[in-house]
């Protein structure tokens, strides 16, 4: 078995680095090596001689008893920070089987100084079991025995609060766009018994393609050999390196920062477009206030949770408010249908227009 910590195939100083996770009972070399000798990481250098690439082995096998996968996730932290791998602007994480969630739960914990930071990541995930595996159940009752904490957060179950919970929270930042993040699913096509076509795969379509769009099923492949490419031809090795040229010409064009200010922005506009729809007619009606101000809570929403730093939140949240005011001021002085009343409060219309105005010249 490959000594346990993280291995460096290959550093070039580069901004990109490429971190290699196994998965359950394997280790960095038996999990991305072919039986005719290919290894995966040596076909990355033959393709990326300007890379930073590097192999994770972690502690597990059936005796691994309460080693379980948040003390991987420190593990992998204190060897990244040792060998200064949060000092690149691009982690590409390539993950079979369960070392995709120990990677996602690594995510999920240190994303405050991934975000601040400013790290790009990309994450490769192969046969990984995002909800679980079935196959993990029959070995209930022996993960139970060999008291195996890895083995039970296998488990696909509705009890697997730890996988479970890991899943929301995964979602709930990617959906956040706090940092880049951007990933690639392939699939197992067949069981690892050949000779019985009923049975399914170690990781069926529904956990293995869970977070990104267009998985992709690696035809032929098993739950084994789909992280062991033949060669430079094999699909799967073609895809990982397509994957990182994204990850890299994605940074080049913009910062995360960058990326999420737009994201912000894009959102806000939108919503404060709705306004001049709005207020564009020549009279104005009680009830579009009322939407007005539905619309108004949606920007605020919108401030709370992607706002952060890269826009002048308290600038913007008070143009915001003055809006809401006089919009309220507004509707409490207006008679339903009163074409008068409407006609003379049109200052108080140019002046709602004029705020959102404001708004969206400050955010452009």
């Amino acid at each position: 078995m490959e000594k346990v910590g993280l291995k460096c195939i290959t550093n070039k100083d580069s901004q990109t680095s490429i971190v290699f996770v196994h998965g359950f009972l394997s280790d960095g070399e038996t999990c991305w090596q072919n039986k005719n000798g290919n290894y995966w990481p040596d076909l990355l250098k033959e393709d990326f001689n300007w890379l930073n690439i590097y192999v994770y082995t972690y502690q597990t096998s059936i005796f691994s008893g309460t080693y379980n996968l948040g003390d991987v996730v420190d593990d992998l932290k204190e060897r990244m920070n040792l060998e200064g791998l949060f000092n690149s602007k691009r982690i590409v994480f390539v993950c079979h089987s369960m070392g995709g969630i120990v990677v996602r739960k690594f995510i999920v914990e240190r994303s405050i100084d991934l975000i601040e930071r400013n790290v790009n990541i990309g994450l490769f995930l192969v046969a990984s079991p995002s909800l679980g595996a079935k196959y993990a159940n029959l070995f209930k009752a022996l993960a139970s025995i060999a008291g195996n904490s890895q083995a039970q957060a296998l488990q696909f179950s509705q009890k697997n609060f730890w996988l479970n919970n890991l899943d929301k929270e995964f979602l709930n930042l990617k959906e956040a766009h706090k940092f880049v993040l951007k990933g690639k699913e392939l699939i197992e096509d067949k069981s690892i018994f050949k000779a019985l076509s009923f049975m399914k795969q170690i990781v069926e379509p529904f956990s293995g393609a869970r977070y990104f769009g267009e998985p992709y099923k690696v035809p032929g492949s098993d739950h084994f050999s789909i992280s062991k490419p033949e060669d430079n031809n094999a699909i799967q090795h073609r895809q990982l390196c397509h994957f990182i040229k994204e990850i890299v010409n994605g940074a080049e064009s913009g910062s995360s920062s960058e990326h999420v200010a737009n994201s912000v922005k894009e959102r806000i506009i939108n919503n404060l477009t709705k306004l001049h729809k709005i207020f564009l007619g020549k009279y104005i009606f009680f009830k579009h206030c009322d939407e007005l101000l539905a619309t108004l809570d949606q920007i605020d929403q919108s401030l709370e949770n992607l706002g952060l730093s890269y826009i002048d939140y308290n600038n913007v949240r008070e143009l915001s408010y003055s809006l809401r005011a006089a919009t309220i001021e507004f509707s409490s002085i207006v008679e339903l249908n009163s074409i008068e009343v409407l006609e003379s409060k049109n200052a108080q219309t140019r002046k709602v227009i004029n705020m959102v105005d404001q708004i969206i010249r400050y955010l452009n």
